[in-house]
């Protein structure tokens, strides 16, 4: 699930219990507005960083003494009193707590272009309400205002503005007020900027950067930002940001820092060490003794290339998390890494003929970096 598609669920789940009379607005015809004359706003398909900024007012409201008197009719008054007043301090300390502006923020990719459209409303409309509703939309604005009034007088109002800038910003918000028992207020704000294609891509000719303008750097914020950028080319193949993150978690950190401090000397390293590995495996060397008992003395019995690389960089961990810096499986993949580059170039006979396998894989396996963000700065996990 995406960021954004769990701040509209979410939002949703709270406006449904916030509001006793909304009518449900998937399109503009549903809420009774004139869908013909409805227009998406004008957004890029792709990758957007959204922020939504909550608040939310007299949500909880106080208990009745006669619900607890009812509940429990043989309690003594002062112990009824201070369980009462314990209880409404705690929603008086919650309501506090709801009123005070919460941000979320985080990537939304494949936002549908009308996504704005699907938050304009609420789950389904509640029995006996009626409503009226008024809509007036662009590529460029969108403002709608529904109103209901349900069983008991209860009242509903929802007020929605969203604007773009152009078809790569939008901002907007949602205020919803319902008067019943009490009066209840939520507003919603929203941010959004287009980042980038939710599909590979090349670097931008002019470098993303997120809402608050500051271009990310290095291996974890640019692919926060923009996962699907290609930030380097093995083998002539383009590796996305969201891809490439991985290789750093193949090895523990110690075996990261022997391969240098700068990221791309590092990832060029691990790339090499690792197809190194899969030319000894090709060659049957990992069958042949004495690399086959090392590995059977480091616990390795499958050498399959791809089962051993999936498993290394699948599940070899996230090396900017220090719970998992040097998992069991990293620390066997460069196991089987260091045996098997000593069995590869145990083929040579001589200094020379060492030298001359080293510099054809350094040539077939060299790094082509796409996009030095992405490798800025050194290893620091």
């Amino acid at each position: 699930m995406s960021f954004l598609r769990s701040i509209l669920i979410g939002s949703s789940v709270v406006i449904f219990f916030f509001a006793p009379c909304l009518v449900h607005a998937q399109s503009a015809k549903a809420a009774g507005g004139d869908s013909a004359t409805f227009h998406s706003l004008d957004f890029k398909q792709g990758c957007w960083e959204v922020r939504v900024t909550t608040s939310i007012s007299g949500l909880l409201t106080h208990m009745p003494d006669d619900f607890f008197k009812s509940a429990v009719p043989y309690a003594k008054p002062e112990d009824l009193a201070q369980t009462v007043a314990g209880l409404n301090a705690q929603v008086d300390q919650q309501n506090a707590q709801l009123k005070k502006p919460h941000v979320g923020q985080g990537l939304a990719c494949n936002a549908s272009q009308d996504f704005m459209m699907w938050n304009l409303g609420s789950s389904v409309p509640l029995p006996n309400s009626h409503c009226t509703d008024s809509l007036h939309s662009t590529v460029r604005e969108l403002q709608r205002l529904i109103k209901c009034t349900g069983e008991g007088g209860a009242t509903t109002e929802q007020k929605s503005e969203f604007t773009s800038a152009d078809s790569e910003h939008f901002s907007g918000s949602i205020r919803l007020v319902t008067r019943s028992d009490a009066v209840r207020e939520a507003s919603y704000a929203w941010l959004g900027k287009w980042i980038g294609e939710a599909a590979p891509h090349m670097p931008h000719a002019t470098p993303a950067t997120d809402l608050e303008g500051i271009r990310p750097l290095g291996p974890r914020a640019v692919t926060a930002l923009d996962p699907f950028r290609i930030v380097a080319k093995f083998e002539g193949q383009p590796w996305i940001a969201a891809i490439a993150i991985k290789m750093f978690g193949a090895v523990p950190a110690a075996t990261a820092k022997e391969y240098g401090r700068r990221l791309d000397d590092v990832a060029q390293q691990i790339y090499l060490h690792v197809r190194v590995a899969d030319e000894a495996v090709i060659a049957n060397l990992a069958k042949k003794d004495p690399w086959k008992s090392q590995l059977g003395a480091a616990g390795i019995f499958v050498t399959d290339i791809h089962v051993a690389r999936f498993n290394a960089w699948a599940y070899g961990g996230n090396p900017y998390d220090p719970i998992d810096r040097d998992g069991d499986q990293r620390n066997a993949e460069a196991a089987r890494e260091r045996i098997l580059w000593d069995a590869y170039f145990s083929q040579a006979s001589t200094p020379a003929e060492k030298q001359a396998l080293m510099k054809k894989v350094r040539e077939k396996y060299k790094m082509t970096v796409v996009d030095p963000d992405f490798y800025a700065g050194t290893v620091d996990w």
